[in-house]
């Protein structure tokens, strides 16, 4: 009966901060959005300062969810590697993402075409230097790729989760191996980040309302940057990636491999 009413409590919060964080949208678009893109018509773009507003406010945004026993983060493991990359993560929470964003800068990510429509968003993805995923029908996706590697070779870092959407409890799925030739295309090495997330917060098959009893931490390991594979042996090194990551997770291999392989 506790345990139930504590994961209560705690839902409400996380409707109340869901509230919150549709209200610091609306005021990006009013208040820091015109300011920036004007800045933008005079001097040129810049992604990073709308970057910066992001990382600002998220690291405001999350204070409440330590605050509340809800989420908090450990002190990351490794650094960032300091120039233009690839970066790839597993994703085992909602928002981790987030946390990569406040710890990476200079980060770029594809995101979902629907929340430029939805929420709308696209004004502000535009200004991040964000690209809008290849899903919707009107988006290209050898445009998308190009775009990518162009933002990668004037200095930013580009992420993406192999996972394609959230991990399931517990788990990892299987790694998709198109992306990692776009470190190839644009020369840059590949930097693995390990996220640890214990209890797991929000994953794909969770709701909101019923976030775990316990104060679930997130932590950030950055490996060592790979070189990226040679062509056609994309498969190959998105298979030696996962395996490093479920034996680093302590899960099983996945079927049909092994860790050695």
């Amino acid at each position: 009966m506790w345990v139930t009413c504590i994961r209560r409590v705690k839902g409400l919060v996380m409707l109340v901060l869901f509230g919150l964080f549709f209200v610091g949208i609306l005021m990006e678009l009013i208040f820091v959005f015109p300011f920036l893109w004007l800045l933008s018509r005079l001097a040129g773009p810049q992604p990073y300062l709308m970057q910066s507003v992001h990382s600002l406010l998220f690291g405001i945004w999350l204070f409440p969810l330590r605050c509340f026993g809800l989420l908090r983060e450990k002190t990351p493991i490794g650094i960032p590697y300091s120039g233009p990359c690839l970066i790839v993560a597993n994703h085992p929470g909602l928002f981790d993402v987030l946390f990569l964003i406040r710890r990476v800068p200079m980060l770029s990510m594809m995101v979902k075409s629907s929340l430029a429509v939805d929420l709308p968003l696209g004004k502000i993805f535009k200004l991040s230097g964000y690209i809008p995923a290849p899903e919707a029908g009107n988006v290209s996706p050898v445009a998308a790729l190009l775009d990518a590697r162009n933002l990668i070779q004037s200095g930013y870092k580009f992420l993406f989760f192999p996972e394609g959407t959230r991990s399931p409890k517990g788990g990892l799925r299987p790694f998709k191996h198109g992306l990692f030739r776009l470190a190839r295309m644009a020369g840059v090495p590949i930097q693995p980040v390990l996220i640890r997330n214990e209890p797991p917060f929000l994953t794909h098959d969770d709701q909101w309302r019923n976030p775990p009893f316990e104060t679930s931490t997130i932590q950030l390991e950055f490996w060592d940057p790979l070189t990226p594979p040679e062509q056609g042996a994309e498969r190959e090194f998105a298979n030696m990636l996962e395996s490093r990551y479920r034996e680093t997770l302590g899960l099983e291999p996945a079927a049909g491999r092994r860790f050695d392989d």
